[in-house]
């Protein structure tokens, strides 16, 4: 027979039966454990499933708050980008509308030059680095033609003056004429190159400005500086390639010696000269021509 489950008696010590709720020995009462109670189980399976449904709850919320936040943030950066284009655009398109106002009042004030020309002056003048905008160019006025266009002088800010040369609509040089130095550039565009059409073989092609086979910078002792083009001794045939060109014989030893002068005013005029031994040539601003020895 299975022995019975014992316990003790929680008044007088004494072993019972675990399932007496009466002490045979003392009388005492002895009720199960809170812990084993019907009522106590069920209240702690309650408390645990309330807890489970908060904490479901509260995951939920917080889960919730998280992607809310998630969604707030990123509607505050979505908003705060499109406010920095559009303040970016705003302040692009207030630039570009100075840039077509200045360009509208320059054409207004100078109408025989054309938008692309404008847009290259403007150009050019940033270049410079000296601040120039179209808006400065208090007047602009056509001059005499050079070798490859037309030539323009213009006065700045009321008290600078330059001349501007072009090759088509293109700015190819702007010279600073305020101190009458030929050669005082502030702005060059070394990739356009004046075309002086079919040089002969055997000939010579001397540019103001352009250094080329034969060319040298100097400078004068007051600081002036100039090229000189040393070509081989010779009696010459000079054609213009220019409006207007002037040649100039000087000797080695001494600027002042001058020993020819070949003025030529009209494109394709030609003209004889001689050039002695110590001798070498100097041109005039914008000066193109075409040397070919005399056989």
């Amino acid at each position: 027979m299975a022995k019975s489950k014992m316990t003790t008696c929680k008044h007088c010590g004494a072993e019972i039966a675990a399932s007496a709720k009466v002490c045979p020995h003392c009388g005492g009462k002895n009720k199960p454990p809170v812990y084993k109670r019907w009522w106590f189980v069920l209240m702690v399976i309650f408390v645990f499933l309330s807890y489970l449904g908060s904490s479901t709850s509260s995951s939920g919320s917080v889960k919730e708050g998280f992607e809310e936040g998630y969604k707030d943030a990123t509607a505050s950066s979505s908003k705060a980008a499109s406010e920095s284009v559009s303040s970016s655009a705003a302040a692009s398109d207030s630039s570009t509308v100075d840039e077509s106002e200045a360009m509208k009042s320059f054409l207004k004030r100078n109408k025989e030059v054309n938008e692309a020309f404008a847009k290259n002056l403007a150009d050019a003048l940033d270049s410079t680095g000296l601040g120039y905008t179209l808006d400065d160019i208090n007047w602009l006025e056509q001059t005499d033609d050079w070798a490859a266009g037309k030539r323009y002088n213009a006065q700045v800010n009321m008290k600078d003056y330059i001349q501007i040369a072009t090759i088509g609509d293109e700015i190819y040089s702007i010279k600073n004429t305020q101190n009458n130095e030929i050669d005082d550039f502030i702005y060059k565009n070394e990739s356009l190159k004046p075309d002086a059409g079919n040089v002969s073989d055997g000939s010579i092609l001397l540019t103001d400005g352009e250094l080329g086979d034969y060319g040298k910078e100097a400078t004068t002792k007051s600081g002036y500086k100039y090229i000189r083009y040393t070509v081989p001794a010779g009696n010459y045939t000079v054609e213009n390639k220019a409006k207007q060109s002037m040649i100039f014989v000087v000797s080695d030893s001494n600027s002042d010696d001058v020993n020819a002068t070949l003025q030529l005013t009209s494109a394709g005029e030609k003209g004889s000269l001689t050039v002695k031994s110590g001798y070498h040539i100097e041109l005039s601003m914008y000066t193109q021509v075409v040397l070919t020895p005399d056989k």
